[in-house]
């Protein structure tokens, strides 16, 4: 089979010695790049997947935040959220990751408008990087869409071949 290294191309054929025609050839390439492409997706879905975990985990502590508006609260007052990955975080770890001041343990109404206002903005940042991330999957799925209809167009080409050399043996 042809080896395909997706950065540097094809880097041996292997098949042509074992006495493969170039349409074989051609087909094992197309459905190699076919599988890269798979794969490039699911990755890409993957990525997706914890950008949106990354959103409801904010929304989550974005609630909890407001709960506090009105007449202040501790940290740890904050009720915990447990990812799908089953990891449990709290008010505090989450604003920790997302560069949110926790260096007091209680805040009043008015520091607490602030961590509402930061959280929004981390939502804000992580919904335009979906829709990026969003783009990119649906390049990747019209890209791997495209090696499959290749293949399957090489697949009917080599099929009408020989039958039109089959029609002609008669």
């Amino acid at each position: 089979m042809a080896q395909v290294d997706p950065t540097q191309g094809i880097r041996h054929f292997d098949s042509i010695s074992k006495g493969l025609d170039i349409g074989s050839v051609m087909m094992m390439v197309n459905l190699e790049r076919a599988t890269i492409m798979e794969s490039q997706v699911m990755d890409q879905a993957q990525r997706m997947k914890n950008i949106n975990e990354d959103i409801r985990t904010a929304q989550h502590f974005m609630s909890e935040a407001r709960k506090f508006e009105n007449g202040g609260g501790w940290w740890g007052d904050a009720a915990t959220f447990t990812r799908s990955c089953g990891t449990v975080w709290n008010m505090k770890a989450f604003a920790q990751s997302a560069n949110i001041d926790v260096e007091e343990e209680h805040r009043d109404a008015s520091m607490w408008k602030v961590v509402v206002e930061k959280i929004k903005q981390r939502v804000d940042s992580l919904n335009s990087n979906s829709q990026l991330e969003m783009i990119k999957l649906q390049s990747l799925i019209n890209k791997r869409n495209q090696a499959f209809e290749m293949s399957s167009n090489h697949v009917n080409k080599f099929s009408g071949t020989l039958d039109k050399i089959i029609s002609n043996m008669r």
